[in-house]
């Protein structure tokens, strides 16, 4: 603003009297109405509105021709705008009395509301009497106020010829109005067109004496609404119509149904106009059809996924924009031009489209709140939200300011001395000068936001030379010297492997296939793709690349290629990557490191946002807290679209363990906590979709109820976790081993619904459906792998057992080894009542079940059997889980002593997991404290090893010479000491 008030007062007296002249037809009306003695109990005063009146020729025009009738609606307005349901009572009292067949006396009457209501809006505006945003609001509110009365109006009168138009369930119909753009998000500027697209439920009839199709009928009622609105006459207009955004277009029907829309958006819906729908608004129309169209909207405009082509998109939008304003010599628009309003738009946009999928709080249809959401979920900061919004407003006023002159659509700064002293006196500067200088700052910001949100990664000496390389490879028939040599230049010591690998690519037919958008970003990316593993090349401490890294270098490449090539179908993860070099660098710089993770991201791309910042993803999330995340993500989904609900649980999964592998991979995890991360993980979506599930089976056949003691009970079902999930020690690729179990006892043992089962039935199914949504493979992929074979009597066992009959089975047929596999396990979905009842028969069957008398002659044959079967050591090799004094030794050892010592020490039944126990075993002086040394960092060494094995996608066989020897013979020393 100014530098001083006294310095605008004192600079404003001189500046009045500039325009005094302009408003001399005013000031009749003005004595005539008694304005020097006018009273106003708020601003604004007559001192503002003098000021008004010389800043705005269009507010002296209403003055001059409305005279006393105006200055009464100011009086009555009492220092506030009328909102939006008292212009609609005012509008209705104005045209009560008039006839349907008058409609010139109509559209006098609605022009002659618009104008005195703009002048109001306008004097409040230039008084500062309230907010910009206020202002915005009260425009809106009246434009959609007159368009409502206008298409009310336009179907009473031809109602009367026509009838009404009926759906094929007799229903009658209304015409279905949206309004687009800043109508469309309550921020109207203040000459404005008003953009509309007009809609209809269905095909049918009309019921009238002279019947016409719906679709002629609210083509009719759309015609007629739109004379009178925009028709010209003595009193002007009330809104300029554009209906250029309805589907195809001019060439378009101007009212299409609700069907062709949908069918229109499917096939034909550009990116252009996601950007136009996402500020629609349905302004007339019942609430049944405004729910409809919103709902077949949602899916155009917001995808699933995080999409990332917006950027892109709106780029080309802004380019588009920015030619045509400097080829119109319109370099100062405020609006379109740089650092204008159309900027801070596009940011709030691209918000809203690449993330809205996920985050329903984005779906909004106004600038302001887009804004603060983007800053509630961390995507600008609070400084950047204020600042963009001030700067928002800021834009704004000065739009007002520039079109309140004389209710023209303008956006262009003014050239003339004179006009540009009006617009600063009305902006409350001293002079222009003041007012361009806070104008430029505030553009610079602008400018400067937008380029951070739609950066382009810089060209640099490295990359335009392999962008070369990549340009004649393409070219050419054969590969030549040359082209190695340049490769070698940029640091590949097997420069000739990677010519042949980018040769091979070029020449394929697959290649030639992708759509010509992903072609252009894949010939986009392989350049700075090739730039940062060059660099990557060179080790720490290494002057040149050693073979070694050349190999992960190609095998990288490889990786990254068939990444694309799966992805090249959707254009948006591409984009992505070529917009951002760090998320880039971070997945390359992970394909590196894991192989495993090349081939799970290329399987599941949508995980590639979770590469955007690596360092926030150290901390392990429980599983309460997975649980809460996972939940939130299906909130957003259809309860009843299975489909939907098994995608957006693996979508959550994938995220989720990509998150772990990355902050593993970047050493920000020890083996033991990226195993919790796991396990947590898998046990979190088990009692989700365990949930999703019961809820289904709840639904068809009830709630499963037994009668005891004649009061009916809930039987419950609970999932047992063996093994690795039991164990709290799930790797990347891990089956789950789980066991269903339930409890039903006494009579009458069915569920309650109309299609009733018996419980043992029930609990079968509800089992065999959560298997299903598990391991079904959907176009998100797989969740888990399930192994139900430990369950009583394994394969020929019922997939569902009784917690009664489980118990008899430990206790009377159960195997040695089987009790082994229960000192691993613990209830990961149940209620309490069901995790008592589970851990009160594993410490009485591990206790009272197990015959200490051959315990040890079981353990060790079933070890040697196993050692025989699945041990592929030899004299080279050295297999991490079977191998003598390998991790299988060592569990051995830990259940063996837990199954011999449980009857007369219960806290070893404590824990599941192989380090506890050991933890256990040697406060209850069962093992002495150097051999739970030796075994503890034994096990988590060999652990570690078979892990990093694993994410090399490499079997759990290494070479000997790799083993760290005194691990191996610690664990073969404690063999023979407890074993032998």
């Amino acid at each position: 603003m100014s530098n001083s008030a006294a310095e605008f007062a004192s600079a404003k007296s001189g500046a009045l009297d500039l325009f005094d002249d302009e408003i001399a037809d005013a000031r009749q009306a003005f004595a005539q109405a008694g304005i020097d003695n006018l009273e106003l109990s708020d601003n604004p005063g007559p001192a503002q509105l003098r000021l008004a009146l010389c800043c705005s020729p269009y507010i002296a025009s209403v003055a001059e021709r409305y005279g006393g009738t105006w200055f009464a609606e100011l009086k009555r307005y009492d220092g506030t705008l009328p909102d939006e349901s008292t212009m609609h009572r005012e509008l209705d009292k104005r045209c009560a009395e008039i006839e349907l067949e008058d409609q010139n006396t109509y559209m006098q009457q609605l022009r002659e509301y618009r104008n005195l209501t703009l002048a109001t809006i306008a004097l409040y505006d230039l008084g500062c009497v309230v907010p910009v945003s206020d202002i915005l609001r009260s425009l809106s509110d009246l434009a959609a106020v007159c368009i409502a009365h206008a298409v009310s109006r336009a179907e009473s009168v031809l109602s009367l010829r026509y009838g009404s138009a009926l759906s094929e369930d007799g229903s009658s119909q209304s015409l279905l109005v949206v309004a687009m753009g800043k109508l469309g998000g309550r921020e109207l500027n203040f000459s404005s067109d008003v953009d509309l697209v007009f809609l209809h439920r269905e095909s049918g009839e009309t019921d009238g004496k002279k019947s016409v199709d719906n679709e002629d009928y609210f083509r009719r009622v759309g015609q007629l609404a739109i004379r009178f609105l925009d028709s010209v006459t003595s009193e002007g207009f009330v809104y300029r119509v554009d209906m250029r955004l309805r589907p195809l277009g001019r060439s378009g029907p101007l009212v299409i149904n609700l069907d062709a829309m949908e069918n229109y958006l499917v096939t034909q819906g550009r990116d252009w106009e996601r950007f136009a729908w996402i500020k629609a608004r349905a302004i007339c129309g019942s609430a049944e059809d405004i729910d409809s169209l919103q709902a077949l909207l949602k899916p155009f405009i917001y995808r699933r996924y995080l999409d990332y082509s917006v950027f892109d998109s709106l780029r080309d939008l802004k380019h588009q924009i920015g030619v045509k304003v400097n080829s119109e010599g319109a370099g100062d628009d405020i609006k379109l031009g740089r650092g204008g309003i159309r900027e801070i738009e596009f940011i709030a946009q691209s918000f809203q489209l690449v993330r809205g999928g996920r985050e329903p709080s984005l779906q909004q249809t106004g600038l302001r709140g887009a804004l603060e959401v983007a800053c509630e979920l961390g995507l600008l900061d609070s400084t950047e939200m204020g600042q963009l919004l001030d700067a928002y407003y800021f834009l704004r006023r000065v739009e007002n300011h520039l079109q309140m002159v004389s209710d023209q659509q303008t956006h262009a700064l003014p050239d003339t001395d004179h006009e540009r002293q009006r617009l600063a006196l009305s902006l409350c500067y001293a002079n222009y000068q003041d007012f361009e200088r806070e104008l430029r700052a505030v553009q610079d910001f602008v400018q400067n936001q937008f380029d951070q949100v739609f950066s382009i990664t810089n060209t640099d000496d490295a990359r335009d030379s392999l962008s070369d390389v990549c340009l004649q490879l393409r070219a050419v028939e054969n590969i030549s010297d040359r082209h190695s040599q340049l490769l070698a230049d940029a640091g590949f010591a097997d420069a000739a492997g990677i010519a042949e690998i980018l040769h091979e690519l070029y020449h394929s037919g697959r290649y030639q296939r992708y759509p010509a958008r992903a072609r252009e970003l894949i010939d986009e990316l392989i350049p700075v793709s090739l730039k940062l593993l060059g660099q990557s090349q060179l080790e720490a401490g290494q002057k040149t690349p050693d073979a070694k890294s050349s190999d992960v270098s190609n095998e990288t490449l490889k990786k990254l290629l068939e990444l694309f090539h799966t992805v090249s179908g959707r254009s948006g993860y591409l984009q992505l990557l070529a917009d951002s070099e760090e998320t880039l660098a971070n997945l390359l710089r992970l394909m590196r490191r894991s192989p495993w993770l090349a081939v799970y991201v290329a399987s599941h791309p949508m995980v590639l946002d979770e590469l955007l910042n690596i360092s926030r993803i150290s901390v392990v999330e429980t599983v309460a807290e997975n649980v809460v995340a996972l939940k939130s993500e299906l909130a957003q989904a259809d309860p009843d679209d299975l489909g939907e609900l098994m995608d957006r649980v693996r979508h959550f999964q994938q995220a989720r363990t990509v998150r772990i592998a990355a902050a593993d991979i970047s050493g920000n995890l020890s083996v033991k906590k990226v195993s919790d991360a796991l396990t947590w993980l898998a046990e979190a979506v088990l009692q989700v979709t365990t949930g999703i599930v019961k809820s289904e089976m709840e639904h068809r056949h009830g709630v499963a109820r037994y009668e005891l003691d004649g009061k009916s009970v809930v039987a419950e079902f609970s999932v047992i976790a063996y093994g690795k999930l039991g164990g709290i020690e799930l790797g990347y690729s891990s089956d789950l081993d789980i066991v269903f179990l339930y409890h039903s006892e006494g009579k009458e043992q069915v569920s309650d619904g109309k299609k009733s089962l018996e419980n043992q039935v029930y609990f079968s199914r509800l089992a065999q459906k959560l298997v299903h949504f598990l391991t079904t493979l959907t176009p998100a992929g797989v969740l888990y792998e399930i192994d139900t074979r430990l369950r009583p009597n394994g394969r020929s066992g019922v997939l569902v057992t009784s917690m009664a009959a489980f118990r008899d089975y430990q206790l009377d047929n159960a195997w040695t080894w089987e009790h082994q596999a229960l000192v691993r396990t613990r209830v990961v979905v149940g209620s309490e009542s069901m995790r008592t009842q589970f851990n009160d028969i594993r410490i009485h069957v591990l206790q009272q079940g197990v015959s200490t008398e051959s315990l040890k002659a079981d353990v060790v044959e079933m070890r040697s059997r196993m050692r025989r079967e699945l041990d592929r050591s030899s004299e080279a090799n050295f297999d991490l889980k079977q191998g003598h004094g390998g991790i299988a030794d060592i569990e051995f050892m830990v259940q063996y002593l837990v199954l011999k010592h449980a009857r007369n020490h219960r806290e070893l039944l404590e824990y599941s997991d192989n380090v506890r126990q050991l933890e256990g075993l040697a406060r209850g002086g069962h093992l002495d404290s150097d051999q739970t040394s030796q075994l503890t960092d034994a096990y988590l060494y060999l652990r570690g090893l078979y892990h990093r094995q694993s994410m090399q996608l490499q079997d759990g066989v290494v070479a000997a010479g790799l083993i760290a020897e005194t691990h191996r013979t610690a664990v073969v020393q404690c063999w023979q000491q407890l074993m032998v």
